[in-house]
């Protein structure tokens, strides 16, 4: 686990390669909180940014139940699927012209211990053919965190909370900077949501 943006190594851990990130989550974390002397009131002013593999519906509840803020993406491609026919209006995205986001109808929902937003993210598939039967791949992004806070992690002008498509591309790109993943410390994954590269010979 790493803390952004200072990216100093909090928790170093090596787990076999079946694990999926939700069996480990809670000693995780747990291990985070006594090497940092998180308290309840640190852990309200601590934002867990992760992947999809530490987002199911009990992991997602247990961090808000010890009061974190959670920043990352639903564990269920189905569910994001589904939740993107509430989108009212998709915002392209200007650095990856082929991804595109809008918030799910009813974000602040009852289903979490505590409000959380809903932003629906579409990419086409890189082959032409999977285009063909399925015109976009989807994920679900979650997060408790207010605009003005998003705005302000980013470092960007305060008066940036008055712009909607600015603030919903904010909340993207909040994701796509996260730190603490293999994959992201080495640089050899395209840790953001939709934005791989297209294959020359799609």
């Amino acid at each position: 686990m790493i803390a952004a943006p200072s990216e100093e190594v909090v928790i170093d851990r090596l787990y076999p390669g079946n694990l999926h990130l939700t069996q480990v989550l809670r000693q995780l974390v747990e291990d985070l909180e006594k090497t940092l002397a998180l308290d309840e009131e640190k852990r309200q002013r601590t934002i867990i940014r992760m992947d999809a593999g530490g987002g199911s519906f009990e992991e997602i509840n247990w961090l808000l139940g010890r009061g974190y803020e959670i920043h990352g993406k639903d564990i269920s491609a189905g569910r994001a699927e589904w939740l993107a026919q509430s989108v009212i209006r998709w915002v392209p995205d200007p650095q990856h012209p082929h991804r595109q986001m809008g918030w799910a109808e009813g974000t602040m929902t009852e289903d979490y211990l505590r409000p959380v937003r809903r932003l629906i993210i579409r990419w086409p598939p890189m082959k032409e053919e999977k285009r063909k039967r399925r015109p976009f791949h989807y994920a679900c992004l979650l997060s408790t965190l207010e605009p003005d806070e998003v705005i302000r992690q980013l470092g960007l002008p305060a008066h940036t909370v008055e712009n909607e498509d600015a603030v919903t591309l904010a909340y993207s790109t909040l994701y796509d900077k996260r730190g603490g993943t293999v994959e992201v410390e080495i640089k050899e994954s395209t840790q953001g949501v939709g934005i791989n590269k297209r294959s020359k010979r799609a």
